[in-house]
């Protein structure tokens, strides 16, 4: 070597390629074939060859100061029953913060429905090739604990929430746990003291049981009489709420957005108004909802979150699988609603 340090132009001469296939396959890009990476992978760690943190600064400082252009496309991945099934809630907001993200670095959002008719694991990953989607952003699954095949290790991805049990991505999602610890200390700082979780465990199982950890933490500092057991069923019946409402008497309930309709139709049956008689406050209020008080779990950020950490990944040339996921966690902030009693 002719360099007292080792360039990607050495080991291109030494591997009989060109510079670019060198870069390509430092960063583990797709379009180069796993033989040739693994080859140049080799070559480079047989050399001593160790990127260069002053070039990699000085080409992040140019990309910045220069109007995005187009980069590359991102697959938006969802995994609903019906195409168009993740499209309500925060799934709004994500995506939505996603898309003017992606634009913003020069990426294209595209969606991708991996239940579409007939697609198998093979057929998806040449759909993902031809439309040159190098990262992925998985959409929070319909129920947790789902596990989908894919072929990671051509793709960055990135996983909304822990749905996705399997594999194990670098996730992004609200901080839940200190959402619910902050809203019960909201409550009670406006008086609300006798405050009750009531929810389908469903619910708390896709956070993580973090809407859980977080009520709990806060009912131990509660003085006794106003201590109150939650209610977290799998059915989420009428008769169980009413009974439980009826014995313990909370003067707000926390619940989540799908259940809050059912649980104020059940308080109206009980001669209870909302929010004249009761407030009735989400630790995730939807995006673009004004009716319901709550935490505004901040979804367009946390969209933009996830394609900054997609985007990071495809620059370093991270794909497949990570040894150690990494979670990034968004706080929401409090939002005053029409649900809470004056």
């Amino acid at each position: 070597m002719k360099h007292s340090r080792v360039t990607q132009a050495d080991i291109a001469r030494r591997a009989k390629v060109t510079q670019t296939t060198v870069s390509l396959a430092m960063r583990r890009h797709p379009s180069i074939s796993q033989a040739t990476r693994e080859r140049i992978v080799s070559l480079a760690k047989k050399v001593g060859y160790v990127p260069d943190p002053m070039l990699a600064a000085l080409v992040a400082y140019r990309r910045a100061q220069r109007p995005a252009s187009f980069q590359g496309v991102l697959g938006w991945v969802t995994n609903y029953p019906t195409e168009r099934g993740w499209w309500n809630g925060q799934q709004i907001g994500y995506f939505k913060g996603a898309t003017q993200q992606a634009q913003e670095l020069g990426y294209k959002l595209e969606t991708v429905w991996l239940r579409e008719p007939g697609l198998k694991r093979d057929r998806i990953k040449q759909i993902l090739f031809a439309r040159g989607i190098q990262g992925l952003l998985m959409a929070p699954q319909p129920k947790p604990h789902t596990t989908i095949d894919l072929a990671w290790a051509d793709f960055s991805a990135v996983a909304f929430g822990h749905t996705l049990q399997q594999p194990q991505l670098h996730v992004v999602m609200n901080h839940q746990f200190r959402n619910m610890v902050n809203l019960i200390r909201k409550l009670h700082a406006l008086g609300l003291h006798r405050v009750g979780l009531a929810m389908p465990s469903s619910q708390d199982e896709r956070a993580e049981h973090s809407y859980l950890a977080g009520y709990l933490v806060e009912q131990i500092k509660c003085a006794r009489p106003d201590r109150l057991p939650y209610l977290l069923t799998e059915k989420f019946e009428q008769r169980e709420f009413t009974a439980w409402f009826q014995k313990h008497r909370p003067r707000a309930i926390v619940t989540d957005l799908k259940t809050a309709p059912q649980i104020q139709s059940w308080l109206q049956i009980l001669g209870c108004r909302v929010p004249g008689d009761i407030a009735l406050v989400l630790p995730n209020v939807p995006f673009g909802d004004s009716f319901y008080t709550g935490i505004d779990e901040n979804p367009l950020l946390v969209g933009a979150t996830a394609v900054d950490v997609a985007v990071g990944m495809i620059h370093r040339g991270e794909r497949g699988v990570p040894e150690n996921p990494r979670s990034v966690l968004i706080e929401g902030r409090w939002f005053s609603g029409n649900s809470l009693r004056p």
